[in-house]
């Protein structure tokens, strides 16, 4: 048995879904998947796409993202409730959002990480750190008009409820290799490559969102504190549309995404030559990449 992370699917983009459907039938059959969030806030596509990654992996996890959550009718239905509605199709398709061990020649034992991210006001959770130019209204970021909460009270985030939501899943502690994932990221580092350095111009570079910081939707610290409280040393997340491998303090994190359509063509990635990265392998353990 292996495992096997992709993040950011984004169906909606029919290249993407495409990209889904034409998955080999019998390269996965024996093998586990991890989905990091962000198939589609369309409830037929986001269960077309899971049903059909579920007919070729033998077992598959999910967590949900922001794009998932997106409430975009006036049906009366907040983001909460469509949270809910995704646990009940996930169930329903066999697709589990919950912790689970794999006895074999090596235990695995898998841990989803429920969360959201913490803007900076909100409180000393946030992975924001100031840009100039930026527009602290995020009028261009879509959560601003499609996620709609129930109204927490004052000292409750987003983030508090899915850590309190991850928090009565949890269990005690099993011997064996422990992976853990989210959809949002668990730290600052984790938004820049391995070998950036804060302050220093790159001339090449141009940002195509001057007004739009990141980093203020990025995650939560929350999330690392709660992955090292259960004693995690593999953690995947998505979100960023970036791939990341890097090793900080003890933790290996990946992230390993689809993404837009646009953004793989700017790489030069082709679809056909293009699949879930292997995480775990079931007589070798965790698989560690170089750092990017």
């Amino acid at each position: 048995m292996r495992v096997y992370s992709i993040s950011d699917l984004h169906v909606d983009y029919d290249q993407n879904m495409r990209w889904v459907l034409n998955l080999p039938s019998n390269k996965f059959c024996e093998d586990i998947l991890i989905v990091a969030g962000d198939i589609s806030d369309d409830e037929e596509k986001f269960k077309k796409a899971l049903a059909a990654v579920q007919s070729k992996f033998r077992e598959v996890f999910f967590v949900p993202g922001n794009h998932d959550l997106w409430v975009r009718k006036d049906n009366g239905m907040d983001s909460l409730e469509k949270f809910y509605r995704l646990i009940n199709i996930c169930a329903a398709l066999d697709i589990r959002t919950e912790r689970m061990v794999f006895d074999g020649e090596r235990t695995l034992i898998i841990q989803p990480i429920f969360s959201w991210y913490e803007r900076p006001e909100e409180g000393d959770g946030s992975l924001y750190f100031e840009k100039r130019g930026e527009d602290p209204s995020l009028s261009m970021w879509m959560d601003t008009m499609a996620i709609r909460w129930p109204g927490f009270d004052d000292t409750t985030t987003a983030q508090d409820f899915f850590g309190d939501y991850t928090r009565r899943q949890l269990a005690p502690l099993y011997a064996g290799d422990l992976l853990t994932f989210s959809h949002f990221l668990p730290r600052a580092e984790l938004i820049f490559p391995a070998d950036y350095i804060p302050g220093k111009k790159y001339p090449h570079y141009r940002d195509p969102a001057p007004k739009f910081n990141f980093s203020s939707v990025a995650g939560s610290k929350k999330i690392d504190a709660q992955l090292r409280s259960i004693g995690s040393h593999y953690h995947i997340h998505g979100h960023q549309h970036r791939n990341r491998f890097r090793d900080i303090d003890g933790v290996h994190y990946i992230s390993h995404n689809l993404g837009y359509p646009k953004e793989r063509k700017f790489a030069g990635i082709m679809d056909n030559a293009y699949f879930p990265k292997l995480i775990w392998d079931g007589s070798k353990g965790f698989i560690i990449y170089k750092e990017q």
